[in-house]
């Protein structure tokens, strides 16, 4: 059975509409009553010219004077209004999600335009039927336009059908829309990804395709009329979850990955494919896994500054090594693959699988170059090996040992730091090591910064946070929040690195009490140069896990200010408990050097962990403002975005009992007095 195909044997509605006054406005109502009719499974709908929407220009930016919170038109307990975090157009209208919204049916869900200068909404748009969840995902297109996706759309009485849906971001009317024209079709089930020639990728890796439950499609969009180019890929099996992960190239191509993919009786040997993202024709012949479980391209694909992509396969197996890991180079154009491919030689060396990281296992340098960091390799002694980004030819000698690789950094310019957190440096066991690698020859540049203890751990990295941070003046900062200083077990510590030399800059700044943990939390680089360095478990003035804000000279280390610090047991500023919060919206920084730092457990006003979001003076450090949550957990899972165009910013409570209504969820534009 074929991996794939390109026949159209399922399910595309497309309805174009200028203006679709059924979007609801701030009334509520139903979904549009332009909802399509069904179309024969073997064919797309004419275009009809005169229907054809022509391309929307922005409005100009709006930019907020005062705050104001934006009105949920429809409030219910449970909505959780402004799910996960908003979308800002380039206009400065906002988008907000609403997909637990029961306004019509349980979790009809709703999508809503507001204007940065307005509480009430442009546009609303409803879900009509129960479970809808409309506006499950919601991405920019180009400057003028969104995209919502809502995988569990009923459509003309099929049950989750999907429907991804083209809306004008200047008025909130519906443009066209792409349904499911089967029942479990799901579409828009995975990401909407916008390429740079305003056409944008619809993937729906759980869809069910001809009876084949999780087969997956992947269809390209114009982002102008909404129509559909060219035929679907589609998976041939049951779970080939086609579509699992799109990557957009700069040549406006995308490279699709499907790891579970089926290649004829090998399951899951994963398929990577180069696509056409003028046509949605692939480009030269798809990479297939050639062994049950070679889960191909699951590492991810890195995208080159010269046009090129590397294909990471962590888990797949040289001959009889199993899960040796593998890597592989391809031109952007073509789909061919250059150089040969990079192979581990022992079992589980898993290479580029970068671990329990926040890196992927392949990093793109400035220079063309990339580096691949293996954890696992070599009996997990771990190793960093740097390529030519033109020819794939390896480039110097390997880093190897210490758990290398755990933690790569790119500088600009094209040199990279390493962090080896189980590196034994000086006699010591697990000391930890960074060094500073020239990306062009892999050579190490300066001195190597070691912990002075065993299990000090220098360049650990985690999920959670980063203990290498780059600055914009090309410096950067390492974080060892498990250093023991002055006989103190995990006081932590916080270095500032020159990016060209590789010397310590000035004092590193350590903890005073024993699992302070100094920077666990984040270290966040400010557009100005300065850092700010943020520790939950921080005991001051004998609060335990108090927390604390510390801001920091990016030139010369120095401490900025009075630090804030939390003033009851376990406040833990900076602390959040929502996973996707670690990698977004949880301390922000903005572009006129000021910062936002989210605070979930900040006991404020007597309310236990009722959280707070504070802004803060990224010269002087000073605290300009705070909001607290009115209950306990009303800032659990918030969200904080810098506004676009100005100096204010966004905050989505998601679980706010805003009115009484408990996780109705509320959103606020601030705009410091």
């Amino acid at each position: 059975m074929p991996a794939f195909s390109l026949k159209n044997k399922l399910f595309l509605v497309v309805v174009l509409s200028i203006a679709v006054s059924a979007c609801g406005g701030s009334s509520g109502g139903g979904a549009p009553s332009t909802d399509p009719t069904p179309e024969t499974p073997d064919s797309l709908p004419t275009p009809v010219p005169e229907t054809i929407p022509t391309l929307i220009t922005p409005t100009p930016l709006q930019v907020p004077t005062a705050s104001l919170e934006l009105i949920d038109p429809t409030p219910g307990a449970g909505d959780e209004f402004g799910s996960t975090s908003i979308v800002q157009l380039s206009n400065g209208n906002i988008v907000v999600r609403d997909p637990l919204d029961s306004s019509v049916a349980e979790h009809n869900g709703a999508v809503h335009l507001y204007s940065p200068l307005s509480a009430d909404p442009i546009a609303s748009l409803y879900g009509d039927n129960a479970n809808d969840e409309l506006g499950t995902v919601v991405t920019l297109v180009g400057d003028a336009y969104y995209v919502i996706a809502s995988p569990n759309d009923d459509v003309n009485g099929l049950v989750d059908a999907g429907s991804v849906r083209l809306m004008n971001g200047n008025t909130g009317e519906q443009v066209a829309m792409v349904a499911g024209s089967a029942a479990n079709a799901l579409l828009g089930s995975g990401s909407i990804t916008g390429l740079g020639n305003g056409n944008f990728v619809v993937a729906s890796d759980n869809a069910t395709v001809n009876g084949l439950v999780g087969a997956g499609s992947v269809y390209l969009v114009n982002g102008v009329t909404g129509r559909t180019i060219g035929e679907p890929l589609v998976g041939g099996a049951a779970i080939d979850r086609f579509g699992d992960r799109i990557f957009p190239l700069a040549n406006n191509n995308y490279v699709m990955t499907s790891n579970s993919a089926s290649n004829g009786e090998l399951n899951s040997a994963g398929v990577v494919m180069l696509v056409n993202g003028e046509t949605g024709e692939p480009i030269g012949t798809p990479l297939r896994g050639s062994h049950t479980s070679a889960f191909i391209g699951v590492g991810g694909i890195t995208t080159l500054n010269n046009g090129n992509y590397v294909v990471s396969s962590p888990r797949e197996s040289n001959g009889e090594i199993t899960l040796a890991g593998s890597v592989r180079l391809f031109n952007g154009a073509t789909g061919e693959q250059i150089g040969d491919t990079l192979f581990g030689d022992r079992e589980r060396d898993e290479i580029s699988n970068p671990g329990f990281s926040l890196f992927s296992g392949v990093v793109a340098l400035d220079n063309n170059n990339y580096i691949v960091a293996s954890p696992n390799d070599d009996l997990s002694r771990g190793s960093v090996r740097l390529f030519n980004g033109t020819t794939g030819a390896e480039v110097g000698t390997p880093i190897l040992g210490g758990a290398a690789g755990q933690t790569v950094v790119a500088l600009p310019g094209g040199n990279y730091v390493v962090g080896s957190p189980s590196s034994s440096d000086n006699g010591l066991t697990s000391n930890g090591s960074v060094r500073l690698i020239d990306g062009a020859t892999g050579e190490q540049i300066g001195p190597t910064l070691a912990g002075n203890n065993d299990s000090d751990r220098f360049g650990t990295s985690s999920f959670t946070n980063s203990s290498i941070v780059l600055l914009a003046n090309g410096h950067y900062v390492v974080a060892a929040a498990l250093d023991d200083e002055n006989s103190l077990t995990n006081a932590g510590s916080v270095r500032l690195m020159n990016g060209r030399t590789g010397e310590q800059i000035g004092d590193a700044f350590v903890g005073d009490n024993e699992e302070d943990r100094i920077g666990f939390t984040s270290v966040l680089a400010l557009s100005n140069n300065n850092y700010a360095v943020i520790s939950e478990n921080d005991t001051v003035n004998g609060v335990i896990s108090a927390g604390s804000i510390r801001l920091f000279n990016g030139t010369t280390a120095e401490a900025i200010g009075t630090p804030t610090v939390g003033d009851v047991v376990n406040d833990q500023l900076g602390k959040s408990q929502r996973f996707s919060s670690l990698l977004q919206g949880r301390s922000v920084a903005f572009n006129n050097g000021n910062y936002a730092v989210l605070s979930e457990v900040d006991d404020e006003n007597g309310i236990v962990d009722a959280g707070s979001a504070r802004l803060f003076d990224g010269g002087t450090g000073a605290q300009i403002g705070i909001i607290s949550g009115e209950v306990a957990a009303d800032m659990s899972g918030a969200v904080v975005q810098q506004g676009v165009g100005g100096d204010y910013f966004i905050l989505t409570q998601r679980r706010a009992d805003k009115g009484g209504l408990e996780d109705s969820g509320r959103v606020r534009i601030v705009v410091p007095e």
